[in-house]
């Protein structure tokens, strides 16, 4: 189905998917509101932040799977033009 080289034509482009979504979701993770926070009853300052980089390091992974799937999705659709011409 897949010929070596299609094969690392789609490892290159999910990688470079997963770079580009990996950096993006990296981009904001330590980055802090100028405005006060809204905090919980009962929530320190320091709990809000640790929460707040949890999500954002979770997005981080999810954003890098996402972008990785785009960038094989690219992939196969390079792979399927660059054949389909042969």
């Amino acid at each position: 189905m897949f010929t070596q080289a299609s094969v690392i034509t789609l490892i290159v482009f999910g990688s470079i998917g997963a770079a580009i979504g990996w950096r993006r979701g990296t981009k904001l993770i330590y980055r802090r509101s100028v405005s006060e926070p809204n905090l919980a009853p009962g929530e320190t300052k320091r709990d809000y932040e640790r929460r707040w980089r949890r999500r954002r390091k979770f997005r981080r992974v999810l954003s890098t799977l996402f972008y990785c799937l785009v960038g094989l999705g690219i992939g196969l659709v390079f792979v399927a033009a660059t054949t389909a011409r042969h």
